[in-house]
């Protein structure tokens, strides 16, 4: 058995007016009688509308056979950042973790920008569904968390940063 959360963003990036050369992630942490766990981003494939459904919308997410052996694996997606979250250490449960976004990001964030799309993340666990364990699981679920503000109205909203190259008038 397992629970499979993930969180879906996506950041419209029309407004910056210079190529693209570095970007970060801020989240703001909270803590959680449980905070074991990791995550990684990795390339989003949802549309504008993120559904229920869209829980495997990111690239290389070729379905799950159901016997332990997954149909996908590290070889197979587009990976936007190294492990993050109370489990890899420095997480701070109640300020800002700053994630930093690795060429692939810089990239699809620069290719966003120049065709007027959005940029999308899929933020998944790192330990139990990215690593491919689906078979360590037993009758008993397993809980890895990793807590943070994710609401866009919240106080502690998601933010993006990025560092792109203007044009001084």
């Amino acid at each position: 058995n397992y629970i499979w959360y993930a969180h879906l963003m996506d950041f419209d990036l029309s407004s910056i007016d210079g190529e693209i050369t570095a970007v970060k992630l801020k989240l703001y942490g909270r803590s959680h009688n449980n905070d074991d766990g990791d995550a990684i981003i990795m390339e989003g494939t949802f549309d504008s509308s993120i559904s229920y459904g869209d829980m495997q919308s990111f690239t290389g997410y070729d379905g799950y056979s159901g016997t332990g052996d997954d149909d996908w694996d590290a070889d197979d997606v587009t990976e936007y950042s190294s492990t993050f979250g109370p489990k890899e250490g420095g997480w701070d449960q109640d300020g800002w973790n700053e994630i930093t976004l690795n060429s692939d990001a810089i990239s699809a964030a620069e290719t966003a920008r120049g065709a007027g799309n959005r940029l999308k993340f899929f933020i998944c666990n790192k330990s139990s569904i990215f690593d491919n364990s689906f078979s360590d699981f037993s009758t008993t679920p397993q809980y890895f968390n990793i807590n943070y503000y994710a609401n866009t109205d919240a106080t502690y909203k998601p933010e993006l940063v990025v560092t792109y190259l203007g044009t001084y008038g």
